[in-house]
């Protein structure tokens, strides 16, 4: 019975550590705003890190190829999915599905947690867990916070995605106002030259 009782009281205190630290990345993501890879790098690094987990990945969506792309791991071994996942997948359709964090069992063994993130309604990528070193399964409590995180991933994320367009917009800006500029310059040394070259041909 104690043995039991120690053991649970074991459980109980990893997953209220793990519940603070979750917690804690929400709250320390949100003043990101213009850092979209090191908003990402953040959370795989910090999930891996301090959830002591056996991989964190993120997945990033491709316009281009329709597919889903590793984007950035940290693992103590190979992770247990492929280096793209078509947007055909049975994983994306039930992100797309339910919108929520999701729990698969990897070769019926180990759990993984996939939390998505949406731009705009549009699944713009996922993070995946997986199992935690002591091999205990996440509690409903420990995957609502995941979901809280994935919430607050999919504000920041938007966020920096709409600064990064900011800055692509303000260059063109800038280009186009300095051909507008070099155009103006060009037509104004050339017209000063005119009453010249006519007084030159009169001479002639």
């Amino acid at each position: 019975n104690r043995i039991k009782q120690k053991a649970e009281a074991l459980i109980l205190k990893q997953e209220r550590k793990l519940l603070g630290l979750l917690e804690k990345l929400s709250q320390d993501i949100l003043p990101i705003k213009k850092e979209l890879e090191v908003v990402l790098k953040k959370i795989v690094e910090t999930v891996y890190k301090e959830l002591k987990v056996s991989f964190s990945s993120i997945y990033i969506y491709s316009e281009k190829r329709k597919e889903y792309d590793l984007y950035y791991s940290k693992a103590t071994k190979k992770i247990p999915f492929p280096k793209t996942i078509s947007e055909k997948d049975k994983i994306v359709k039930s992100l797309n599905k339910s919108k929520k964090v999701n729990v698969i069992h990897f070769k019926k063994t180990e759990e993984t947690i996939i939390m998505p993130y949406f731009v705009r309604d549009k699944l713009y990528g996922f993070f995946l867990f997986g199992a935690k070193k002591n091999d205990s399964l996440y509690s409903e409590e420990e995957i609502k916070a995941f979901q809280t995180l994935s919430n607050q991933s999919s504000l920041v994320i938007e966020n920096c995605l709409f600064w990064e367009q900011e800055n692509k917009n303000e260059k063109l800006r800038r280009m186009s106002s300095m051909n507008i500029f070099s155009e103006s310059l060009s037509h104004e040394i050339k017209n000063p030259l005119t009453p010249i070259q006519l007084s030159a041909e009169r001479i002639k």
